[in-house]
């Protein structure tokens, strides 16, 4: 199997995200390293609500250029709230990365990385999802997850609200809240793999 490599900064809900790339990817012939130099892809998935994360996550970009120029056939992206708020101003600052997403692109970053591959381009998605509800489709069968005693679900994303001091609406987008039968589902799906605590997530 292909190798992947899943670097996270920020929230509980970056830190949901990333596993639910862990388990697209594991459904498309990727498994997890803790190696970066061992990886066919690497993502990190990033933050922007403090400007000392908004550094680290530069500055580590630039650690990974040697690596990238080594392996050139390695597919390096950035995805999460940075990589939204900074979209084409990401590539145009470093043109060696190959993809940028914002958290809407989680459910599509199999195609994303298909279209990185056929293209050979950098690649940047951060358009808001336009559906009224927000949806995690169940994907049944293999996991490369052990969720373990506890582990997060998210009911909710984005917020309405535009403080002057917080960046959500604009890296998460409006307020959207999951359907109750969904979140059940997937509630009962984890009891069932051996989850005793749920953390609920939301931005607000």
């Amino acid at each position: 199997m292909k190798q992947v490599y899943l670097d996270t900064f920020g929230c509980q809900m970056n830190v949901a995200d990333t596993d639910r790339m862990e388990l697209l990817l594991f459904h498309s012939g990727y498994v997890r390293t803790g190696e970066v130099k061992e990886a066919d892809l690497v993502l990190i998935n990033t933050c922007s609500i403090r400007d000392k994360a908004e550094q680290k996550i530069y500055s580590l970009a630039k650690n990974l250029k040697p690596l990238k120029e080594s392996n050139p056939d390695m597919i390096l992206g950035f995805t999460g709230c940075l990589a939204q708020q900074e979209g084409e101003r990401f590539v145009d600052k470093m043109p060696f990365v190959d993809l940028v997403i914002g958290p809407d692109g989680v459910e599509h970053i199999v195609q994303i990385i298909d279209e990185v591959k056929e293209k050979k381009v950098p690649v940047v998605r951060t358009e808001f999802d336009t559906d009224t509800n927000y949806k995690i489709p169940e994907l049944y069968g293999k996991t490369p997850l052990n969720p373990g005693s506890s582990t997060f679900v998210n009911i909710i994303k984005g917020c309405d609200k535009f403080c002057t001091f917080c960046v959500v609406p604009f890296t998460r987008g409006r307020e959207k809240s999951r359907e109750a039968e969904e979140i059940e589902q997937e509630v009962r799906l984890l009891v069932s793999r051996g989850v005793r605590e749920i953390v609920l997530l939301g931005q607000n």
